[in-house]
């Protein structure tokens, strides 16, 4: 379970799967663009991701450079999980968002 936090349960790192399951591949002014964070703290979840091959990171030798990130293959095996947990959510979302702390 600790691994499982350990490459999930940081900061926008699942925001960041999320959105490259909807796009083939993303520049990284592309996905700063959608995620509010700072360029450090998106920078270290890239690295993350690429660490633990959920993503790829392709550096084009072009003037200026151009990097791409995009999902490797255990990165789109994801998706199913993406689908299952959005089913759960509608399925109970009632009881999710009635949720009152006391």
């Amino acid at each position: 379970m600790k691994i499982i936090f350990n490459i999930f349960g940081k900061k926008h790192t699942l925001e960041i799967i999320g959105l490259l399951l909807n796009h083939e591949k993303l520049r990284f002014n592309e996905i700063f663009a959608f995620i509010l964070s700072s360029p450090k703290t998106l920078t270290a979840r890239l690295q993350d991701l690429e660490i633990f091959s959920i993503l790829n990171r392709t550096i084009y030798k072009e003037i200026p450079p151009r990097v791409e990130y995009s999902l490797t293959e255990a990165g789109r095996s994801l998706e199913k999980l993406f689908v299952d947990i959005s089913q759960w959510i509608k399925l109970w979302k009632t009881d999710i968002f009635n949720f009152k702390h006391t």
